[in-house]
């Protein structure tokens, strides 16, 4: 994997976390507008509502943190097992001398 590569996927995963947790500030604001604003405007507190509420927040909240801890895990964890799938594949045959890799490294057979 390239550098350029890298640091593209880097910026990729860096943008999309960005974007999650935004959505969780917002998510934030729109718990303070119901627990503080609207009280203001006549909001009357039912268990009818407020259940359902605080289940929905709950299960949006943990689903954006389980993204962006997924998202941030797999990218730490791609070049490690792109290491591992590339020394898999690689050919230890004279023929293809970008790849060659001395058998004793490796323990791979010929072609």
């Amino acid at each position: 994997m390239t550098e350029t590569t890298r640091f593209v996927r880097a910026a990729i995963v860096m943008f999309l976390d960005t974007l999650l947790v935004m959505v969780l500030i917002c998510l934030f604001f729109l718990d303070k507008l119901v627990n503080e604003i609207l009280y203001d405007y006549g909001l009357v507190f039912s268990y009818g509502w407020a259940e359902p509420y605080w289940l929905w927040m709950r299960i949006s909240m943990a689903l954006i943190g389980i993204a962006i801890f997924t998202l941030s895990a797999l990218e730490f964890l791609y070049p490690l097992l792109h290491r591992k799938s590339a020394h898999r594949n690689l050919c230890t045959c004279p023929k293809n001398p970008k790849s060659y890799i001395p058998e004793l490294v490796l323990g791979m057979t010929h072609c």
